[in-house]
């Protein structure tokens, strides 16, 4: 057999086998913003309209909260075709990671990219992803890597399915913007090289780049009833709550806060260390730049003002999204820059990003592999007294909302992380205390979400065991639900 012409086959079978398993495995966890994204979707797979009953507050209309709408949109016809469970949904999330993952190979096959660093970089995504849950960032990504591969295609119709499928990444996640605007430019620029100036045509460019952008909206607009003025009045004045203030104290503290957490504990040698590396690579391209080849050069140029639009418009990007691309652009840029192998600091600074790799699955995934699950006649006891006590008004944490209800709660719960009005916020806060606990309320929360946001109830989650070491930063039980009368 020649697997050399069936290489690429085989590997997309490996990714297949590997998404597979993470969804036979139940990732991604549960995460705090899935009441929000997943509620709406919901909603409207059984009321045909984006709203949350599980946010009272947060998510009257989309005219609240005006970023969940396309995400859930979609995720909504998704449920009202194979219905609402725990299965369908990680299924969509699985379904999109390995489409986005194939797109992924595409675009970094063109580059001569080998194999085992595209496989490196896809473990190093999926450590960043897990995290979030079903979070839209995974949506975003596969919609920005799949416009990518269509923008390298000849044919206008490619092209703007690629603009189109890049113009709906950032309806679901506003930063993607960010990333947009230079990829646009570099467009442009590999286009007048590629076809010569005599092919070129920037008025044919430009007309394909504003029927993807109509297209766009078209789309979009059936996630917001086609109420654009109300939504974007809606869009901006959230926006405004939640970026990173432009007075330039405040805009440092911003990246000040993201510096912290990324160089804190494990983040230092993980991500830290992703951001030191890729501003060193980058310089060395500057510095070599009449012999790095121009595509190279327009990647990290392309990356990096996407890396400081990004911060400047929401610094929090800088802690959850950008850190797992730095890895990427390293391992990426690296490989495709024979300049940087030449000293042994660089080699090193090569090494160093490879290493990340396995270090990343080690502390974000391997240990979860151990994790079991919890008493199944405890959570039956739970279910038990819930609906023995139909007068109760009903609080629950995001993971007992999948862990114990599948994603069905009884009508009138509301969410824990989202049920405490925040005067001039988007949004509502956590429970963080016993007080606000009320005598006719019924708690159902994570042994996790008591330990972490409310440390005084006293409870703790049982720390996951292997091979006779406890880790106490990891549960034993991601179903460890527990009831407070």
């Amino acid at each position: 057999m020649n697997f050399k012409k069936y290489s690429f086959t085989i590997f997309i079978a490996l990714i297949v086998v590997y998404w597979g398993v993470l969804f036979l495995k139940g990732y991604p966890e549960a995460f705090a913003d899935d009441t929000v994204y997943v509620g709406a979707a919901i909603h409207f797979a059984e009321k045909g309209r984006i709203w949350n009953t599980l946010t009272p507050g947060l998510l009257e209309n989309f005219t609240i909260f005006p970023y969940v709408t396309f995400y859930s949109w979609i995720l909504g016809y998704w449920l009202k075709i194979g219905g609402i469970s725990t299965t369908v949904i990680l299924a969509f999330w699985g379904i999109i990671n390995l489409l986005f993952s194939i797109g992924f190979a595409i675009a970094l096959r063109k580059l001569k990219i080998p194999y085992y660093l595209i496989m490196a970089a896809i473990l190093v995504y999926t450590a960043g992803i897990l995290e979030m849950g079903m979070r839209p960032n995974f949506f975003a990504n596969a919609l920005f890597i799949g416009g990518l591969v269509f923008l390298s295609s000849s044919k206008r119709v490619w092209l703007a399915l690629g603009w189109v499928m890049i113009g709906l990444s950032i309806t679901t996640l506003s930063y993607m913007i960010a990333f947009a605007l230079p990829v646009g430019l570099g467009w442009i620029y590999l286009r007048f090289k590629t076809v010569g100036e005599e092919a070129f045509s920037i008025y044919k460019d430009i007309a394909t780049v504003l029927l993807a952008a109509l297209v766009t909206l078209l789309i979009y607009g059936g996630s917001v009833e086609f109420r654009y003025l109300d939504w974007l009045e809606a869009y901006t004045r959230v926006a405004k709550l939640n970026a990173t203030p432009f007075d330039a104290t405040n805009w440092m503290e911003g990246w000040f806060y993201a510096w912290k957490s990324i160089t804190n504990g494990w983040n230092l040698l993980l991500y830290g260390t992703g951001y030191l590396l890729s501003v060193y690579l980058f310089a060395v391209q500057i510095s070599q730049w009449k012999s790095t080849p121009r595509v190279h050069l327009l990647v990290s140029i392309i990356y990096f003002v996407g890396l400081i639009f990004a911060g400047a418009l929401y610094s929090v990007f800088l802690i959850l999204i950008i850190p797992t691309w730095t890895l990427i652009y390293v391992i990426v840029i690296s490989h495709l820059n024979q300049q940087v192998r030449q000293t042994r600091i660089n080699r090193f600074a090569i090494q160093g990003a490879l290493l990340a790799v396995p270090l990343a699955l080690v502390l974000k995934v391997i240990p979860f592999f151990f994790q079991t699950e919890y008493d199944p006649q405890k959570l039956a006891e739970i279910k038990s007294y819930i609906q023995k006590h139909p007068e109760k008004n009903l609080i629950m944490s995001t993971d007992s909302w999948r862990y114990l209800f599948d994603y069905q709660a009884p009508a009138g719960t509301v969410c824990a992380e989202y049920c405490i009005p925040q005067e001039g916020r988007s949004w509502v806060a956590h429970l963080r205390t016993m007080k606000s606990k009320n005598e006719n309320d019924l708690w159902i929360l994570s042994a996790y979400y008591m330990e972490c946001m409310i440390p005084d109830s006293q409870k703790r989650f049982t720390p996951l065991k292997v091979g006779g070491r406890t880790f106490r930063s990891i549960r034993q039980y991601r179903n460890e639900i527990l009831l407070i009368p």
